[in-house]
């Protein structure tokens, strides 16, 4: 009786084990995973970044830059930024 005690607490530790073991592989596939997505996504904001950034050169450069607005509209002013 006592090897059948020893044996059922050997399983179910190896059962646990192996059971453990397969969550910390899935933890780190998804944190791969996860690290891969960052990765990608920040690549291809630097490219998106580095690709306005030529665009502004290349409008600056031809002339063509249109004056920026300084200030925002307020609600209710007429076209053109007339009095009432």
């Amino acid at each position: 009786m006592v090897e059948s005690t020893s044996d059922n607490r050997a399983l179910a530790r190896r059962k646990a084990e192996d059971q453990f073991n397969k969550r910390e592989r899935l933890d780190t596939e998804i944190r791969l995973h996860q690290q891969n997505r960052w990765d990608a996504e920040t690549a291809k904001i630097a490219r998106l970044k580095s690709l306005r950034l030529a665009r502004d050169a290349e409008i600056s450069k031809a002339g063509l830059a249109e004056p920026k607005a300084t200030g925002k509209k307020k609600i209710g002013s007429p076209p053109g930024g007339g009095s009432p």
